[in-house]
C-alpha cells in the first residue's frame, strides 16, 4: 500500500483521527482509511490505521462526503 495523503483531525497527542488516502501497489486502486492513532509517532499511527481502520473505496468515500455536505 502506497500512502498518498494523510489528514489528521483532532487534539494532537491523544487518539487523533486520521484519514489516509492510499493506493494499492498491485491493483492501483485508490482506497481511503479512517481510524484513530495514538498521537505519538506519525508513521506508527499510519500503520495502525492502515491495519485496523475502516476501509472505503473511492466511490464510497465520495458518497460519505456528499452526504455530509448535503449534496
Amino acid at each position: 500500500m502506497k500512502v498518498l495523503k494523510v489528514l489528521w483531525v483532532g487534539n494532537f497527542g491523544v487518539n487523533i483521527l486520521g484519514i489516509i488516502k492510499a493506493q494499492d501497489v498491485v491493483t492501483e486502486e485508490i482506497k481511503f482509511y479512517i481510524g484513530t492513532g495514538k498521537g505519538i509517532s506519525e508513521q506508527e499511527d499510519i500503520a495502525l490505521i492502515l491495519a485496523g481502520g475502516q476501509k472505503y473505496t473511492k466511490d464510497q468515500f465520495k458518497n460519505i462526503y456528499k452526504e455530509l455536505l448535503g449534496e
